[in-house]
């Protein structure tokens, strides 16, 4: 049984810092007792913001932490260096859960904590390695080689480079008309193959680097966003891109997903089909100005059985799209395709980053002027 640990602030540690000298303290130092853990390491993957990512994901039983005590601490120490280069270091931190703050009757040598984190990376070679500690200063490692190979698409970050902001959003020309767009992210994992009690590292990434590729590169409209997690039937975040905080918002509230489990309120407001025809009768109004609204998550699941209120048409000019996040071998199946089939909208199905990039093409022509045939 998995609980997550909310590390919300992976932060770089500045080069010839105190903080650098510090956290290459605890790398020189042995780890003299050892925590029991296991680690997924993830290789560098062609993100769908078109730069690399690598990361990695801790399994760690949560019995040796007992008693639990609120001002406890945990760390999670990345450090990353490019061939030929000095490393690169980044850090979090977090408290533990409180016994308060566990299932309840929960037994704590069936619980573990997944903790996590990745950077995004140039081309080239890169020797990764990831330590946790805790605040008695047990810990463990994993290591692990990664490269990043040049392809010929332009990737959006240069070679053998580390954690950098992503590139700008590309400028509209003079006199481009803006576009009003309504982004409903549907947190979810990205294969079954994958599937566990909360989103993982690569999970939120794949999600959170499509909704910034959209933003970045339809550069004549504004975007607002909502984040709904249908498994269990809620929504976590609604608010316009742009607005501060917006994307730490939006990351804090998938960390809070727990995939494994569906609470007795979620049951309540019954099937998620039900739940997103709710949300679509609830929200819809807000649309009528909205020139696209575009579903955009993981759609490997069997879709539920459709309930007739997504099947009705809704009234007004607003396109609909559904941008679904599959893995290669995997149909596009879900309840939200249901959906946006029913408003005679587009279904594009994204495997690849260079899918993605043509399925945002296909969508921004639908609202490019098309020169006559005159001209």
């Amino acid at each position: 049984m998995w609980w997550p640990i909310l590390l919300f602030a992976q932060f770089p540690v500045d080069p010839g810092t105190k903080a650098e000298s510090q956290v290459k303290a605890f790398w020189d130092a042995p780890i003299e007792h050892k925590l029991d853990c296991q680690s997924r390491k993830y290789p560098a993957n062609l993100g769908f913001d078109f730069r690399y990512w690598a990361g990695i994901d801790f399994q760690v039983d949560l019995d040796q932490f007992a008693p639990l005590r609120p001002d406890r601490r945990l760390y999670m120490l990345l450090r990353v260096t490019p061939e030929g280069k000095d490393p690169r270091h980044f850090v979090h931190l977090q408290p533990l859960p409180a016994a308060g703050d566990l299932p309840e009757n929960a037994p704590l040598k069936r619980l573990q904590i997944q903790v996590g984190g990745g950077v995004h990376l140039g081309s080239g070679k890169y020797k990764m390695e990831a330590m946790v500690l805790d605040d008695e200063r047990r810990g463990c490692r994993a290591s692990w080689n990664v490269t990043a190979k040049a392809v010929a698409q332009p990737l959006r970050q240069e070679p053998l480079t580390v954690g950098t902001r992503r590139g700008a959003r590309i400028q509209p020309r003079k006199g481009e008309a803006a576009q009003k767009v309504v982004v409903v992210l549907n947190a979810d994992t990205w294969s079954p193959r994958r599937y566990s009690s909360k989103l993982s590292s690569w999970d939120r990434s794949a999600l959170i680097d499509s909704l910034m590729s959209m933003v970045d590169t339809w550069n004549t409209a504004e975007f607002s966003v909502y984040l709904l997690h249908l498994e269990n039937r809620k929504l976590l975040f609604e608010g316009p891109i742009g607005a501060p905080g917006t994307f730490r918002k939006l990351m804090e509230a998938m960390f809070r997903i727990e995939t494994g489990k569906v609470d007795i309120g979620s049951l309540k407001r019954g099937a998620s089909g039900d739940y997103l025809a709710q949300f679509v009768e609830r929200e819809s109004h807000k649309w009528t100005g909205a020139d696209a609204v575009v579903f955009l998550g993981p759609a490997w699941r069997w879709a539920d059985k459709v309930p007739e209120g997504l099947k009705k048409k809704l009234a007004g000019a607003t396109r609909f799209y559904h941008v679904a996040l599959v893995p290669p071998v995997l149909p596009a199946e879900n309840i939200v395709r249901h959906f946006v089939s029913s408003q005679d909208g587009r279904v594009l199905r994204v495997s690849t980053p260079a899918d993605l990039a043509g399925a945002i093409r296909k969508i921004r022509a639908d609202f490019t002027p098309q020169p006559s045939e005159s001209q």
